[in-house]
């Protein structure tokens, strides 16, 4: 008998649980310059084909909503104007101005994984722009011997970059 009234209290309580919803994805979004009905959705960064949610602009605002597996590397693409911004996403509550003109102002806010990832492009962005120009340079030469000045300077962006990254590492454990 106790057994049975145990089991009667208790099965509300396995049906909440299997009512509980994943966390999912929600992008209000303000960006000055979009077409009128025009689309935004969103994409896997490494499956550009694959649609993971859309919208249509109303009022010079839009809202796109969805989950995602897990966080990762997304863009969202905004369709008139033929422009894309990358996004480091989970399953947040996020919103999104600016002016589709200066994507590099967008100001996104309520994802950490974005947060983190914006401060892993002002890190390491500068070493990729010093690499380019010195393999640009390494590039238009015949023959560079190994002690050249400009393989010693890529050897110290490199040691640069490495030591970076294992701090960016330590202070982000947690992150994606």
């Amino acid at each position: 008998m106790k057994t049975v009234l145990f089991l009667l209290f208790a099965l509300p309580l396995f049906s909440d649980a299997q009512n509980k919803k994943d966390p999912s994805l929600v992008i209000n979004g303000s960006v000055k310059g979009l077409d009128e009905s025009s689309i935004v959705y969103l994409t896997d960064g490494n499956k550009p084909n694959d649609t993971l949610a859309k919208g249509f602009v109303k009022s010079g605002a839009f809202m796109l909503s969805g989950h995602l597996p897990e966080p990762g590397l997304y863009e969202i693409n905004f369709g008139s104007a033929k422009k894309k911004y990358p996004l480091f996403l989970g399953n947040d509550n996020i919103q999104m101005n600016g002016n589709i003109e200066n994507l590099k102002e967008l100001e996104v806010k309520g994802s950490p994984s974005q947060n983190d990832f914006a401060e892993f492009q002002k890190t390491f962005n500068p070493y990729i722009m010093q690499l380019n120009v010195i393999n640009q340079m390494v590039n238009s030469q015949q023959y560079i011997a190994r002690n050249d000045s400009l393989m010693n300077q890529y050897a110290t962006v490199n040691s640069q970059i490495q030591m970076a990254e294992d701090q960016f590492i330590q202070n982000k454990k947690s992150s994606y």
